[in-house]
Formats: C-alpha cells, structure tokens, sequence
C-alpha cells in the first residue's frame, strides 16, 4: 500500500480514500508503462488485486477508473480488465487522460450537463408559469449590465431557474449538484466580453423558446449552448465559465 505522506489523523476519510487510490493508481500505471503489465494482459480479480495491493476493492475500482480513462486498460463485462498498449491506447489518445484532473472533472461535468439540461430545458417551455419566465427575463436582463464574478452568478441562477420551471424538484437538486461542482472555476475566472456576449444571445434564444411553449426548440438551443461552451473551452483553454 502506498505510502501516507500525513499521518492518518490529521486527514479526512475522503482525503485518506482519495490519497490511497491515487497511490494505486501510479503503482499500476508504472507497471503498465515499465512492461511489468503488458499490452493485452488481463489483470486479476478485482478481490485478488485488491488482496495483492493491500486496498480495498472500492479504491481499487476508482483507480481502474482513472487507468481506463487514461486509455491504459480495457474493461469489458465478461472479459475482464486487460492492459491496452501504452504507445498506441495510453494518455495521449485519450480525450480525459491527458488533462490535469480538475480540468477533467469540469469536462466530465459539463458533459454531464449536456445529458440533463436539454431535457430540463424542454419541459421547462412545457411547465414554466408567467412568473418562471419573468424571472428568467430578469436574470437575462441584469446579466447585461453585470460583469466578473456577478455575470458567473447569474449564470448559475438562470440555469437553476429553468430547473425550478420544471416545477420537479429531483431536477433542481439534479441541476444544483452539477453547478456546485463547476461553480468554484466559474468564480476564478471572470467571463470574457466574447464569452459574456454569447452567453447572453444563447439565453435569449433559451428564454424565447420557453416563452413559447416550444420544448423541442429550448432543448435545441440549450445542447447548442453546451456545445457552444465546450467548444470555447477547447479554443481558450479556460475553464467552463458559462
């Protein structure tokens, strides 16, 4: 088991749990890399692995987890988990594997966020009351005349607000797990005039849509919204703010 760099009492479960599995995660990494794991190699049982490596299985899940999203292993149901050749599957073929994991977990949220919000938007334009619309206006009208920090609020706001339309509240819990995870990179970076800019037309287009009742023109304009975001992400090489 790897080494603890602090000693175990002065470390939260989570930061223990965390500590161990990235440990797990280097030592297979290195193996894999040095040859010691080669290409097309299965590895054992997960219970045996764990067994070997002195952790339990539920760190040494999360640790395959990062392997795979590094594109260094190949875990298929009832084919086990086998060794991908590093120079032709590993980190550099990977869309994931190569970003630091805080970049990496802002795509995987926005990701995320791709899945749910087209929907959530749709049956906001189905469900939304007179009110619900003049709060989103209001969010899009103040977000003009903001900037820094305000304008990632406000952005937070607007896309809880459509949750709240829904008048689901399983889909604004939804909508608030998403955004707290992404929140803390809106804050560090302030929003650019050209992303502030295109933000602000992509809510237009949100907002008239669900104006309108036309479920399937928000759910358009909110997937091209991510896209859109994503896309910046990529140019910029910025994290997420929307």
């Amino acid at each position: 088991m790897p080494p603890s760099s602090k000693p175990a009492e002065d470390q939260t479960p989570r930061a223990r749990a965390t500590q161990v599995t990235d440990g797990v995660t280097g030592v297979l990494e290195a193996m894999i890399r040095d040859g010691a794991l080669g290409q097309d190699e299965r590895l054992p049982p997960e219970r045996e692995l764990a067994a070997q490596l002195g952790v339990s299985r539920t760190s040494l899940r999360e640790a395959l987890h990062e392997l795979e999203l590094k594109g260094l292993i190949d875990r298929r149901p009832g084919r086990g988990t086998v060794v991908v050749d590093p120079g032709r599957g590993g980190m550099g073929a990977s869309l994931l594997g190569h970003m630091e994991e805080a970049e990496r977990g802002l795509r995987e949220v926005m990701d995320l966020r791709g899945v749910i919000e087209p929907p959530i938007a749709a049956r906001a334009a189905q469900r939304a009351t007179a009110h619900d619309v003049e709060v989103l206006r209001a969010i899009v009208q103040e977000m003009r005349d903001a900037s820094g920090a305000r304008v990632a609020q406000l952005d937070i706001e607007f896309h809880g607000a459509i949750a709240r339309a829904t008048h689901n509240p399983l889909l604004v819990k939804l909508m608030r797990f998403a955004s707290e995870w992404i929140d803390e990179g809106r804050r560090r970076r302030a929003h650019s005039r050209r992303r502030r800019e295109r933000s602000i037309a992509a809510h237009d287009e949100i907002l008239t849509r669900i104006g309108e009742r036309d479920a399937d023109g928000a759910a358009e304009a909110m997937a091209r919204h991510i896209a859109e975001v994503n896309a910046l992400m990529i140019e910029e090489g910025a994290s997420p703010s929307r």
